[in-house]
């Protein structure tokens, strides 16, 4: 099970670091006194991700950001290639 869930993380490492490339844009403020906000817009082929995370701490706003964007792209791939 183990197994599973590293092989996993590692393909979603590496769709992200391919994607990285094609990140349109990447905006992390502060809202206020411990109040981050982390926005990204990736292009994929025919669309845009745009994912958004809130958080009193801003490395935690920026990993929310990243996960949702992991699950946005696997899933976004597994509709992509489901319809194939």
């Amino acid at each position: 099970m183990l197994n599973i869930a590293l092989r996993a993380a590692r393909k979603a490492g590496d769709l992200v670091a391919r994607a990285a490339e094609q990140i349109d844009r990447l905006k992390i403020e502060s809202k206020g006194e411990n109040d981050f906000v982390t926005e990204i817009n990736l292009s994929v082929p025919g669309d845009t991700i745009f994912v958004k995370a809130l958080s009193n701490d801003q490395t935690k706003s920026i990993v929310n950001a990243v996960d949702k964007l992991v699950s946005r792209v696997v899933k976004f791939k597994e509709t992509r290639f489901s319809k194939i």
